[in-house]
């Protein structure tokens, strides 16, 4: 028996002259999108339940913007920001590289969506461009982590630097990393409080 019935003769999304089939570049970055969402929500629920905890302790305006999937980005930078200010004694501006990072993954989804403004922007930014934007995804991520780390350290007991490379290398524990966080620092406020 041959493995050759197993193998279909055409790629899926490609007809037999090698054309793409209208349509199935959207439904399979459509199925990744679903995927990513399914995956994802439990540990974003639980990460903006922890972020919302911490930014109340910190008495922040904005603590409601960790119940919006950008947002919550928002309000890590704004607990890494008030770290840096309390601490360092230096004006953080985290915040507003989070929210760089925010319109420039919006924007790559709306590019990665549809294949004609893909094929549009991939040719617009083939020349000089197209280092210039890995850059600018690469200091969004840099950033998350960044923010990450402060957050982490905003709560005098935990082990920040540890706490982020586990998150670098495994996103699933970040919600309960940042939930411990929230619980020492919690300790740490009912303490002064006694005081």
């Amino acid at each position: 028996m041959s493995l050759a019935i197993f193998i279909p003769a055409v790629d899926p999304g490609f007809d037999e002259a090698g054309n793409i089939i209208p349509g199935s570049f959207e439904q399979m970055m459509l199925f990744i999108l679903l995927i990513n969402v399914l995956l994802n929500f439990p540990i974003d629920l639980l990460s903006s339940a922890a972020l919302y905890r911490i930014a109340r302790m910190q008495d922040l305006r904005c603590a409601w913007l960790a119940w919006i999937p950008c947002g919550s980005l928002w309000v890590m930078g704004c607990i890494a920001d008030n770290y840096q200010e309390e601490r360092k004694g230096r004006t953080g501006f985290l915040r507003w590289l989070l929210l760089l990072h925010i319109v420039f993954t919006l924007l790559l989804w709306f590019l990665v969506a549809s294949p004609s403004l893909f094929a549009v922007a991939l040719k617009a930014l083939a020349g000089q461009y197209l280092l210039s934007t890995v850059a600018l995804g690469v200091l969004g991520i840099v950033s998350v982590y960044v923010a990450l780390l402060r957050v982490y350290r905003s709560s005098m007991l935990v082990s920040s630097e540890a706490y982020t490379i586990l998150g670098v290398i495994f996103s699933v524990p970040t919600p309960f990393l940042l939930w411990k966080t929230a619980r020492e620092m919690w300790v740490i406020h009912s303490l002064l409080r006694r005081q």
